[in-house]
């Protein structure tokens, strides 16, 4: 019905011409993006690593086990995508937090408790 009360109704009994294409852009959302790819995701995985020991290497004092947490969550989840092996990243994370001036103890739960919460956040 039109907004002056005067009734609309169909004349033909054929089917109904086609949309035109510029009110068919209008009406119809256009595709999402694809995702990003990445080309070498095993090399993409070594530079996470490396920027993150880095980080952890150069944290300071009052930072330096929150910064190891980020890290080894952050490299978690490329574990848990197979992208890199837990025992690399332990290991290059070890000797970087102690020579930040992590102790041995703290250095190992703070790794773990990152690994285990990176994996759960990427299987999630």
């Amino acid at each position: 019905m039109h907004g002056n009360g005067t009734r609309y109704r169909w004349i033909s009994h054929g089917p109904a011409p086609p949309c035109p294409p510029a009110l068919l852009r209008l009406v119809i959302p256009p595709p999402p993006p694809p995702p990003p790819v990445v080309r070498h995701p095993g090399r993409y995985a070594a530079a996470a690593l490396d920027n993150e020991v880095t980080r952890v290497r150069s944290a300071p004092v009052g930072e330096r086990n929150n910064t190891l947490y980020r890290a080894a969550r952050g490299l978690g989840r490329l574990v848990a995508a197979g992208l890199l092996d837990p025992y690399d990243v332990v290991s290059a994370l070890t000797p970087a937090a102690l020579a930040a001036g992590l102790g041995s103890a703290e250095t190992a739960r703070t790794i773990r408790s990152g690994l285990t919460a990176g994996r759960a956040r990427r299987a999630a």
